[in-house]
């Protein structure tokens, strides 16, 4: 794939000059998931395999039929892979969505915790600014994105706003509405939803000062709402609803049937939610530290929440902002790129071009005040469903453990004097950091995106390697040869570019693993024997992997994370910044989800801490700089990407 110039290009031009996604070599597939396999299986294990790879991939066998219904799909659409990824890893899987799927972030520098801001006034430009993007895209002056050159794809924009997650069975689907149409979004408060239209009369975005007004006018009267004794509530304003987004599918997919059916104001209310641009939420909490504010944002206060939609923002009572975004959707680039676009708004809200934009009406005499959402629901639903999705998600929510810090000591700025790629280095410090805690190398996911083809989502990177292995065996070995520690370093280093670049080009390992588990699942309605070996799971497939890992890099004032895929695992989010790498570490304390969810089979490992481990990683980064630090004028550069 030639590099292309995306110089004065519109937001969609490009699209048709990516290519599609490729359907790698099969027996190149088996044979890089054979390796993958030496670190983390015993000899007996990998021998049973590679019988059942044998039997797999042997010609006129299985793998070769399942291969050429790929081939098949490949050429009937633009992306073999994206509709069955999008079903398979998301939409039918049951899990509640609101705290195990969806994705958070923060925004602002750590110092901002210090400076309190007017809620209203911090809510009021964060709809502006956001609504100024939907314009931009709107006009399709947002420039196409790259990375090395290569243009990337754009199609995930297109969905970012007025889209919701529908729940049904045996797959939930997206509601999707051109926002060109839609005036509107939700604000969420006090567990009631309000209808805030963001375009004026003459269908011009209203000023931050008008809907500072707006936003005003509906803290204060779900502050009068609730001063309201019990007796003198409107029963058609129920609390909570948004809490019903936090069930199981399969319940939720049953609990908004019961009340469409029940009446047709219930229906309303929903589509208004649905099809809105997206949504506000208005907290009454103040968090004081990034690491409580990404737990506000990830697991409290259900019943002012609506899962569902693409992306909601969370305000709080101090002025801090933060979002909880639906991944099924759309995936942390693209989303990050909206948030970029608002963080740099927020630095520049004191130019000229702020002033223009501060008030235009400044009345609720001259605007249509917030529609309050009405709801009329079945006892059953008042009284028992929404106090236990309540309970269910508090429940849940209490095990989580998150951090939000910074690493001051490393930035890529010192790494790459040392002929160390930030990626790279942090990666190799996660798999230090996790031989020293867990006793032994873990199945590791490291999020890689196919983006430079069209519809293009993620693809695995197998962290663990032989290359890896040999390392760590070494590293806190006393009598080992340092030099021999850093060649294997340098070894674990380039192989990791070496997978990372396979990813990215469409030549990873697990995506088309998937596709051939879907292709045999619809043809025969089984799964061939090789996914149901020991050793898929213990490599991490099937949702197994017990290192989470995933770089967000690029924008400073930006973090985000999300929870481990396992109860005994950890989520790493990061990101490499010119002056220090930030880091979003998540786990959860032991609960009774451990045995609903055993992980993958093998001798049991020990429980840790998003605390400890985050101790551990910064020790590996101390100790990985200070080896190459002494051996690098010896060592070529690891790698570019």
């Amino acid at each position: 794939m030639a590099p292309r110039s995306t110089r004065n290009a519109s937001t969609y031009e490009l699209q048709a000059s990516l290519p599609h996604l490729p359907v790698p070599s099969l027996h190149t597939t088996l044979d890089k998931y054979l390796r993958s396999l030496e670190s983390l299986v015993t000899k007996e294990e990998l021998e049973q395999t590679r019988k059942l790879v044998h039997e797999f991939g042997k010609p006129g066998g299985q793998g070769e039929a399942l291969q050429t219904e790929l081939l098949q799909r490949a050429k009937e659409k633009e992306n073999w892979l994206a509709e069955w990824w999008e079903q398979v890893a998301y939409l039918s899987d049951p899990t509640p969505n609101a705290l195990f799927v969806n994705m958070v972030t923060g925004f602002g520098s750590f110092q901002d915790f210090d400076r309190p801001v007017s809620q209203a006034r911090r809510a009021a430009e964060t709809v502006r600014y956001t609504c100024e993007y939907l314009e931009r895209l709107k006009r399709e002056l947002v420039p196409p994105e790259t990375m090395g050159g290569h243009v990337l794809c754009m199609n995930m924009f297109r969905r970012l706003f007025s889209t919701c997650r529908i729940p049904e069975r045996p797959t939930d689907r997206f509601k999707r509405v051109d926002p060109v149409t839609i005036r509107h979004i939700t604000v969420f408060c006090e567990g009631r939803v309000f209808v805030l239209r963001v375009y004026d009369a003459d269908d011009e975005l209203l000023t931050i000062g008008d809907l500072e007004v707006q936003l005003l006018h509906i803290l204060r009267h779900s502050a009068y709402l609730n001063s309201l004794p019990a007796r003198k509530r409107d029963a058609d304003l129920p609390q909570f609803v948004g809490a019903l987004t936090a069930l199981r599918r399969d319940k939720w997919t049953e609990t908004r049937q019961a009340m469409v059916e029940f009446d047709p104001l219930n229906e309303r209310s929903l589509d208004k939610i649905e099809s809105s641009l997206f949504s506000l939420c208005l907290e009454s909490s103040t968090p004081g530290t990034p690491s409580e504010l990404a737990r506000q944002c990830a697991a409290a206060n259900a019943g002012n929440r609506w899962f569902d939609k693409s992306f909601q923002y969370l305000v709080f009572a101090n002025g801090m902002v933060g979002a909880n975004m639906e991944h099924a959707n759309a995936d942390a680039t693209v989303l990050q790129s909206m948030f970029r676009w608002l963080g740099e708004r927020y630095l520049n809200r004191n130019g000229g071009y702020e002033t223009f934009i501060e008030s235009r009406h400044h009345s609720l005499e001259f605007l249509p005040p917030p529609e309050l959402l009405r709801w009329r629901l079945s006892q059953e639903i008042t009284l028992n469903t929404i106090p236990t999705a309540l309970t269910d998600f508090q429940r849940d929510g209490s095990t989580l453990r998150m951090i939000v810090v910074r690493n001051k000591t490393f930035g890529k700025t010192k790494l790459r004097a040392v002929k160390l790629f930030p990626d790279i280095f942090v990666q190799m410090g996660i798999q230090l950091a996790g031989f020293r805690v867990f006793g032994r190398v873990v199945p590791t996911y490291e999020s890689g995106h196919t983006r430079m083809f069209v519809e293009g989502r993620t693809e695995t990177i197998r962290t663990v390697t032989s290359e890896v292995l040999a390392w760590l065996q070494m590293q806190d070995q006393p009598d080992a040869d340092e030099a021999e520690v850093a060649d294997k370093l340098k070894r674990a280093m380039s192989r990791h570019k070496e997978i990372s670049l396979e990813a990215l080009s469409g030549n990873g390992i697990d995506r088309h693993l998937l596709g051939l588990h879907i292709a045999a699942m619809q043809k025969t309605g089984s799964p061939p024997p090789l996914f149901t070996d020991p050793s898929y799971a213990k490599s991490g497939g099937g949702g197994n992997f017990v290192l989470s890992t995933s770089n967000v890099s690029g924008y400073p004032w930006l973090w985000g994370g999300f929870v481990p895929m396992l109860p005994h695992g950890i989520g790493i989010c990061y990101g490499c910044e010119n002056d220090f790498l930030s880091f979003m570490i998540t786990s959860f304390d032991p609960s009774d989800r451990d045995q609903q969810l055993p992980g993958p089979p093998g001798p049991r490992l020990p429980r840790v801490t998003a605390a400890e481990f985050q101790r551990a990683l910064f020790k590996a980064f101390e100790d990985i700089y200070a080896l190459m630090e002494r051996n690098h004028e010896s060592l070529k550069p690891v790698c570019k990407m």
